[in-house]
């Protein structure tokens, strides 16, 4: 079967991606869930004029003595103001219609007598609808509901967002070797920790995740998988996808009914990196066991495979940064991708590459931002030359 390249993988998995459902939420609930259809304002924001200052209001006007008519605060009507009065306004409170307030330090006041220069219509004035028109699309289908957009639908009036559902993910983490919790381990005895890491980043993208450990015994996969895999919407699986006579995961995704969509990539370290799937079923995205293959998997093709579930826009991932320390040729037929620490320079992205980056690190997951793309006929390069990055969780262009 044909050997796909990253972008080639992603387009496969996005085009077989199934879709969520929407439900009706409050807004409250719908932190972490991705909108399914446009929001628009009800109201305008401000939702009335307002005072952006503690200061008073006056009409426009040629004097410089005005009557003080009364005191507006946060939570009141506004009043209306006739020629030669001025109302003391405080700030987020209503601005009698065609005012303007000039700040109180550059006000005197005497008793009811309040000297200042008339402001034009509008100073220092928040106006209805300035920042969010009513009717408006406030947020976009597609836009995942953080605490900020979940402000502004409360500031909004909005009770209730349609979203998509979460995702169910089924992780497998595969090998008799694996083991969670405490204990003191036996020689020839590892930690799980491909299962956490990527319980983690499904977590920090509002996936709902079972996650099991499974032996290196066909049958027990087969037992364990099927009576879990028609819950789920997309399968990830950690290990078992060489060919060596333990690997089973390519034999139970077709024993359940999953045919080959993918069977191999042509990029490094994620080469036995396969994905299976059928009609109205799971996507089953097969990750190599090695940490840091698993890591350039998931980061790679995962986030877009979701991404394309919720209905979220294709994020540009792409972006350049600078070398901060130089990098060894790739003279082999694959592209390689390696790990690497992402910070800001005073003249863009900087790029430090990971010192140990063979597939089985652990360590190279530590802060990793991204992952410098290093093509197949690469030369050695400099400190401060110009790369091409793959952004990794929590990074844009």
């Amino acid at each position: 079967m044909k050997r796909y390249s990253a972008q080639e993988a992603e387009e496969v998995l996005i085009s077989h991606a199934p879709s969520l459902e929407a439900e009706r939420v409050a807004v409250r609930q719908a932190v972490g869930r991705v909108l399914s259809e446009d929001v628009p304002a009800g109201a305008g924001l401000p939702a009335f004029d307002q005072s952006a200052v503690d200061g008073y209001a006056v009409l426009p006007s040629d004097g410089t003595s005005f009557r003080l008519a009364g005191e507006i605060y946060a939570g009141d009507r506004a009043m209306s103001l006739r020629p030669g009065e001025a109302v003391f306004v405080a700030t987020g409170a209503p601005v009698p219609p065609g005012s303007g307030v000039v700040m109180k330090e550059q006000v005197e006041v005497a008793g009811d007598t309040v000297r200042m220069t008339a402001p034009a219509a509008g100073t220092n004035v928040r106006l209805r609808g300035e920042e969010v028109q009513t009717g408006a699309s406030a947020l976009r289908a597609g836009c995942r509901v953080g605490p900020g957009e979940m402000a502004l639908l409360l500031a909004l009036g909005t009770d209730e967002v349609t979203v998509r559902r979460p995702i169910r993910a089924l992780l497998i983490s595969t090998g008799s070797e694996l083991r969670e919790g405490d204990e003191k381990l036996a020689e020839g005895l590892v930690r799980n920790t491909n299962g956490p890491w990527l319980t983690h980043q499904l977590s920090s993208l509002g996936a709902e995740t079972t996650g099991v450990l499974v032996p290196d015994d066909r049958e027990t996969f087969v037992l364990t998988v099927r009576e879990r895999m028609d819950h789920a919407d997309i399968v990830l699986s950690t290990g078992g996808i060489s060919v060596g006579p333990k690997d089973f995961v390519a034999h139970v995704a077709e024993a359940l009914g999953l045919q080959p969509l993918i069977r191999g990539v042509g990029f490094r370290p994620a080469y036995p990196l396969s994905a299976f799937g059928r009609e109205g079923g799971p996507i089953w995205v097969a990750l190599p066991g090695n940490p840091l293959a698993t890591a350039l998997g998931f980061d790679r093709l995962v986030r877009p495979l979701v991404a394309a579930m919720e209905g979220r826009p294709s994020e540009a991932r792409w972006s350049r940064a600078r070398l901060v320390r130089g990098m060894p040729e790739n003279h082999s037929d694959y592209e390689r991708y390696w790990p690497t620490v992402l910070s800001a320079g005073s003249e863009g992205l900087l790029a430090t590459p990971a010192s140990y980056a063979a597939s089985s690190s652990v360590s190279a997951l530590c802060s990793l931002g991204g992952w410098v793309l290093r093509a197949s006929d690469a030369e050695e390069a400099k400190a401060g030359d110009e790369v091409r990055c793959w952004l990794g969780a929590g990074l844009t262009p």
